[in-house]
């Protein structure tokens, strides 16, 4: 193993994304940020590949990891599709697209690993090694370029049918993110190795660190975190970086796994002060959250002790206003009573009066004409006494509705 500047350039960038995408994926729980960060851990491990590559001398071990190196741009494409369907609304894609992606995958498995269809190694008589492009290698191209443009053609959709500003602002943040993270590498480890010039192939994965201050800027405009999580992770990452580099130059392999393992101690006790740091925070959250609504209730309760008194008094006159409007319609009731008593008696008077002077005039005729020669006469006084006792008893009625019948 062949240990340079450039593959200590590449590990360096390694290890800044892979921070990267802790913090990423610590910081939230949301699915677009998972995805995301589950994206750049792929570019990651893309970077260690071509590290990696850059170092080792035996040809077998070269192509295996140059075919890994293709195939893990495939994965990270698909890694970022399914990303783009989730940002910013946290909607999970169709799942025929994850089984359409996952089935792509599983062919070009196969075509990368076990053919030379699409990517190869060549050795010249001088031994040293280069890329050959199968005749398949287009379906690469395809696969990779066409599920970024796709995916960024997805973002511009969300931006021009979204209203809400705040999102829009997140969109277009987004594709700028993509857009500095995918075409220094594209160019650099993919567009130039076609064209066949691969001295500037290193250049691709330390291109990736460019997505550092983007990702930093997020951090700390949507204030993702605090400025103590941040210094913390910065001292972290860095010490990260110096084990990484101290491991470079260690003199045997002894030094070697000595650094290698407290690399990853470093590693894992580093991830769990984060989580412990971040966990704290919630909490405090939680207690400011919990304490801004007791100071609210608080004020809330000062505001109604003050104006208790002036709230009682303004009741109490409602009430005595009420009582007055009360008041003054029980005696308007009471006047109506005694209208309609008075009416009902005059009533009474006036309609029983006549109809009962009437029933004596007719009792009378009768009686001074018990056989009248007029034909019909006899007839005609038993028609007006029944239409008197008709009106008689529409009367009575009348008064027995109102409620003053007469004994």
């Amino acid at each position: 193993m062949e240990i340079t500047f450039d593959s200590i350039l590449i590990w360096i960038s390694a290890v800044l994304i892979a921070s990267t995408a802790i913090t990423v994926y610590l910081g939230s729980n949301r699915l677009s940020s998972r995805s995301f960060a589950f994206s750049i851990l792929l570019v990651t491990v893309w970077i260690t590949t071509l590290g990696f590559a850059d170092t080792v001398q035996n040809i077998t071990i070269v192509t295996f990891l140059t075919k890994l190196a293709y195939f893990l741009g495939g994965a990270i494409a698909s890694s970022f599709l399914y990303f783009f369907y989730t940002f910013p609304d946290d909607i999970p894609p169709p799942k025929l697209l994850i089984y359409g992606l996952l089935s792509l995958q599983t062919i070009f498995l196969y075509l990368y690993f076990f053919t030379d269809y699409i990517i190869g190694i060549s050795v010249s008589s001088q031994l040293e090694s280069s890329w050959t492009f199968g005749t398949f290698y287009f379906m690469f191209e395809i696969f990779f370029f066409g599920f970024f443009l796709y995916g960024m053609m997805i973002l511009i959709k969300k931006y021009l049918c979204t209203t809400d500003s705040q999102i829009k602002r997140q969109i277009k943040f987004m594709l700028w993110v993509i857009v500095i993270g995918s075409i220094p590498p594209s160019l650099l480890s993919i567009i130039l190795p076609r064209l066949g010039i691969y001295d500037l192939n290193w250049l691709g994965p330390i291109s990736e660190i460019f997505w550092i201050p983007v990702i930093g800027y997020s951090i700390i405009k949507h204030r993702l975190f605090n400025t103590k999580v941040i210094a913390i992770e910065l001292v972290t990452f860095a010490l990260w970086i110096i084990i990484l580099i101290r491991t470079f130059f260690a003199q045997n392999l002894h030094e070697v796994m000595i650094e290698s393992v407290m690399l990853m101690i470093t590693v894992v006790f580093s991830i769990l002060l984060i989580r412990t740091v971040l966990h704290e925070m919630e909490q405090r959250e939680q207690i400011e959250r919990l304490a801004g609504d007791l100071k609210k209730a608080y004020s809330h309760l000062s505001y109604m002790n003050d104006h208790l008194e002036q709230k009682v008094e303004d009741q109490t006159l409602q009430v005595r206003e009420s009582y007055e409007v009360e008041k003054k319609a029980r005696i308007q009731l009471e006047r109506l009573n005694l209208s309609k008593d008075t009416f009902i008696t005059t009533t009474q008077h006036e309609l029983r009066t006549p109809l009962t002077t009437l029933k004596w005039e007719i009792d009378s005729l009768q009686t001074a004409f018990p056989a009248s020669p007029i034909e019909g006469l006899e007839q005609s006084f038993e028609n007006i006494k029944a239409s008197v006792r008709r009106l008689d008893s529409i009367i009575e009625n009348f008064i027995s509705i109102t409620g003053e019948k007469e004994e």
